[in-house]
């Protein structure tokens, strides 16, 4: 056994245990009062490709043990072994810390930040020191058609990936996810949230009225008519633009041909800079 696999399995031993003994129950509350109290791990075992593959439940000499990932659920018991999980699997190691989260993606970076209490600082300040500026800053008031423009982009972007048109699917929009989007995962603190919750809302509403939007038991989705309520918007904007630029353009003109007009009447006289004549 390596020098590094050894120092491995001594941190493996001194921490694994211990944060197995607050490992998380089935539900965690994450918002509210109970949420407060929160204060568990998970530790789960993914493919190198990211798929998952063990949820750990316990750590003996040098095996992990746990529960497979069987396509849908965390069912059998296995194990592996400590040996087997350099290149060939990776950890992760997620902490619930009253509502914040944080995560350790391998035995080193847990043995320094869980010991350094590094994460742990960086969030009393989130909570507590940009939370109270956050409170004191407005948050910004989406207009209906900003909204369906973002709803948009995201939609797009989160499909991006796919090849054919046939793998499209819908992204279901909940208020809550879109409340954590736009306003950030603080936004529950604020003062104007449940105003800005209730002008979102209305929003979908308005928008799924107009037939951008449908709905089914899980959220809201776009439609085709989304992206030609957009375009009209758009174009209703780009001439809107065009029409404030002429009449600017105009009334600069009308001010040049007035202004030259009473210089021709002697209205407004000039004096000569240089006189030709003599």
């Amino acid at each position: 056994m390596g020098i590094a696999l050894k120092i491995k399995s001594v941190l493996y031993k001194h921490f694994i245990p211990s944060l197995l003994e607050k490992a998380c129950p089935d539900r965690i509350p994450r918002t509210g009062e109970n949420a407060k109290k929160v204060d568990c791990f998970t530790i789960a075992i993914d493919k190198m490709d990211g798929e998952p593959y063990m949820l750990v439940e316990g750590f003996c000499d040098t095996k992990f043990k746990g529960l497979i990932w069987s396509g849908s659920k965390y069912e059998k018991e296995g194990t592996i072994p400590l040996n087997e999980l350099d290149g060939k699997y990776k950890l992760q190691i997620t902490h619930f810390k009253g509502p914040s989260t944080v995560f350790y993606y391998s035995i080193w970076d847990l043995a320094y930040n869980y010991t350094t209490k590094l994460p742990y600082i960086v969030l009393f300040f989130e909570n507590h020191i940009f939370n109270f500026f956050y409170k004191k800053r407005p948050l910004f008031s989406y207009k209906k058609m900003e909204l369906l423009r973002y709803l948009i982009d995201d939609d797009l972007d989160s499909n991006k990936e796919l090849k054919y048109s046939i793998e499209y699917e819908p992204r279901i929009i909940t208020v809550l996810n879109l409340m954590g989007k736009l306003y950030s995962r603080r936004w529950s603190t604020h003062p104007q949230s449940q105003r800005s919750y209730r002008t979102i809302q209305l929003h979908l509403d308005a928008l799924k009225a107009e037939g951008a939007l449908k709905e089914n038991q899980n959220g809201y989705y776009l439609t085709g008519v989304a992206l030609s309520i957009m375009e009209k918007y758009e174009e209703e904007e780009r001439t809107h633009k065009g029409s404030v630029r002429l009449n600017w353009f105009i009334l600069g003109l009308t001010l040049v041909i007035a202004f030259s007009a009473t210089i021709q009447a002697e209205i407004i006289k000039i004096p000569t800079i240089i006189n030709f004549i003599d």
